[in-house]
């Protein structure tokens, strides 16, 4: 009763329970939520927002520029006429209105390559975006696999202690007539036991790698799911094993996958920073024009003063003008950040050669990995097979009396570390080919 609680408990950590049902999710479907859902995704996906609102705004650096300001003063106080050298008291108001305007002309090219930079910069953030995605998706199908392997782990371990009972059972029969020693059973007795313990480690895995998968695509507690088990027939399907070709995946992957082609954007945008610099080098050209007018009164000659409506339409005055900036010397400033520009782009050249032969030898390590996960698949079927037979010839031994139990216990637990062998195996091939998919554009599906 103890054992089955505490799996319980374990599953409920992974699973909260909002009812007796649970959704069943395909790997598909857990993908789709960690895009949407994942802080890493959100976050670039932030990324991107904000690279349009400098995009926009670049745009908009191509339109005049107006202001408007108003004040109002007032004075007052006492001050010495120099006239008569009397100190006199005054009190006096002003008021004034303006308005004034700049409009770009030519500044150096800087402008247009201000708008193509951020152009550049937009399109870089969306592929950060993308690359973030990508590496959610395979982060989830790790997490995923691993699920299916916990699960089928499981199932193999509820075999296996089934097998152990019936076996004590029948001991327990041919001990009773006489054919086997009874202290055989002890044997026995123990290894029920350590099934049973296995089952237990069995169910926390499984608890553990939900959790982990539910990290993974930053699901909260209102989501309830389990994930979908394929059939045989479509695991047969996804373990048959292919000729890879680590040139050709590296060929497609070079000039497709995000994390690699955003460098050549990357590239594009240092370029377009060098042009940018190189346009302080050229003289800038504006038109600017504006109007203001103003008011004034002072106590001892407010009665001489037009009024205000006269003073502002007297006072009214407009201007336009153009002003030409030439740069002649500069402190070496320009010619400073245009080097900085090249060497910028000088570095992201480098780093991104530095990606691609991470990606080559990636690939490489991945083929590898997958030529080598199936060939220790197809060795393990074997092991398996022949490892049933010796425990069919040991059991036959044991049931004549001519064996004792600690070599059927034996050759059971030979046969039990065989099937963990091939079951890694199999889903180390199953994430190794899926891996190479992902490389090769393919979707990511069970």
């Amino acid at each position: 009763m103890f054992r089955y609680a505490f799996c319980f408990l374990l599953l409920s950590l992974a699973f909260p329970i909002l009812g007796f049902s649970q959704s069943v999710w395909t790997l598909e479907q857990c993908l789709n939520y960690a895009t949407e859902n994942n802080l890493d995704v959100r976050l670039a996906g932030v990324g991107v927002e904000q690279a349009d609102v400098a995009l926009q705004q670049r745009r908009l650096n191509r339109l005049p520029s107006v202001t408007g300001s108003a004040y109002y003063g007032l004075a007052f106080g006492r001050f010495t006429n120099p006239d008569n050298l009397t100190i006199d008291a005054s009190r006096s108001q002003s008021n004034s209105f303006s308005v004034n305007g700049n409009l770009p002309i030519f500044q150096g090219f800087g402008l247009m390559r201000s708008i193509r930079a951020a152009e550049d910069q937009r399109g870089l953030a969306e592929t950060d975006q993308k690359a973030a995605e990508d590496q959610v998706r395979i982060n989830v199908l790790q997490a995923y696999l691993q699920v299916l392997l916990a699960l089928e782990d499981e199932r193999r371990r509820e075999v296996q202690i089934e097998v152990s009972r019936d076996n004590l059972s029948n001991s327990a029969r041919l001990a009773q007539a006489g054919v086997i020693p009874e202290g055989n059973l002890r044997e026995l007795e123990a290894q029920v036991a350590t099934d049973e313990l296995g089952v237990i480690q069995a169910a926390n895995n499984i608890a553990l790698a939900y959790l982990q998968l539910r990290l993974v695509m930053q699901a909260d507690e209102a989501v309830d799911f389990e994930v979908q088990v394929p059939d045989p027939a479509s695991m047969d399907a996804l373990l048959a094993v292919e000729d890879w070709d680590a040139a050709a995946i590296y060929r497609y992957a070079a000039g497709t996958l995000p994390a690699v082609t955003r460098n050549l954007m990357a590239e594009q945008l240092a370029k377009d920073n060098i042009d940018l610099a190189r346009s302080d080098l050229y003289p800038s050209l504006g038109l600017t024009g504006g109007a203001s007018t103003s008011w004034f009164t002072e106590k001892a000659v407010a009665d001489f003063l037009p009024s205000y409506g006269d003073q502002l339409d007297n006072n009214f005055g407009q201007f336009v003008g153009l002003g030409l900036n030439v740069p002649i010397f500069t402190n070496g400033l320009v010619r400073a950040n245009i080097r900085n520009a090249e060497l910028l782009l000088d570095q992201q050249k480098i780093s991104s050669e530095r990606d691609l032969n991470t990606l080559r030898q990636t690939i490489e390590q991945s083929v590898a990995d997958a030529k080598a996960a199936a060939s220790s698949y197809q060795a393990a079927k074997k092991v398996v097979e022949a490892r049933k037979l010796s425990l069919e010839f040991a059991q036959k031994r044991f049931e004549a009396g001519q064996a004792p139990s600690f070599e059927l216990n034996n050759a059971r637990n030979l046969l039990i570390a065989a099937e963990a062998d091939l079951l890694t195996a199999k889903y180390n091939y199953l994430l190794a080919s899926k891996v190479l998919e992902f490389y090769q554009g393919r979707p990511l599906n069970l």
